[in-house]
């Protein structure tokens, strides 16, 4: 398994070459401490992997997860940080984060972390997972319909003719379940989807979901 590090902390770097030092089955193919020189590397050598650490403000990590975004590379990626970030999780997940961990982790709990975002897992932290559950509790069966279909990349029309309803009712159900998961748009409300109860993974919805206007 090939591991990629971006941090600003030369110490959390050598930790993290360390780490890997120990686990047979994985390699840390690159380090980078800044996001400009961590997306040329990404581009050259994709790890299977990637974590990305401190690297100064909240909106360098978010920077960094949208550039990646952009490239249409996909690979599992766990971001650690601290309390000071809770507040942009939801964000860093909507970026295509994998998993959040606070940056103080026990070095073996970030490698079950990587080991199970590798497969395909996306850890939501408990609070964000209740929160969301608990918007998912107010949709109808028919809105919940909805919400898998766009997650299968559906366009209205093609979600009227599955469910056998009118492409107007589409979008008054989309208004609903926008409304009720306290969303904005397509992209934040199929994210919701990653629920262990969905079955579905975060490179699932990336390789299939295509944004449709409402």
């Amino acid at each position: 398994m090939k591991i990629a590090m971006v941090h600003s902390w030369p110490l959390m770097c050598d930790g993290i070459r360390s780490l890997m030092a120990h686990h047979s089955d994985m390699q840390l193919i690159w380090l980078s401490h800044g996001h400009e020189d961590a997306l040329e590397k990404c581009l050259i050598v994709p790890p299977d992997v990637l974590v990305i650490g401190d690297l100064g403000m909240k909106l360098d990590i978010l920077y960094l997860l949208r550039r990646i975004k952009d490239t249409g590379i996909i690979f599992p990626i766990v971001v650690l940080g601290s309390k000071s970030k809770e507040s942009a999780i939801e964000e860093f997940f909507q970026m295509g984060a994998n998993a959040f961990l606070d940056d103080s982790v026990d070095w073996d709990q970030l490698i079950v972390v990587i080991r199970k975002v590798a497969n395909g897992t996306v850890l939501i932290p408990r609070k964000e997972l209740r929160e969301t559950q608990d918007r998912l509790a107010r949709l109808t069966h028919r809105e919940r319909e909805v919400l898998r279909l766009l997650a299968q990349g559906y366009a209205n029309q093609e979600i009227a003719n599955a469910l056998y309803i009118s492409q107007k009712t589409v979008k008054n159900h989309l208004t609903n379940l926008f409304r009720k998961l306290e969303v904005k748009d397509r992209t934040q409300a199929v994210l919701h989807l990653l629920l262990p109860e969905f079955n579905i993974n975060h490179s699932t919805l990336a390789s299939k979901y295509e944004q449709n206007d409402m």
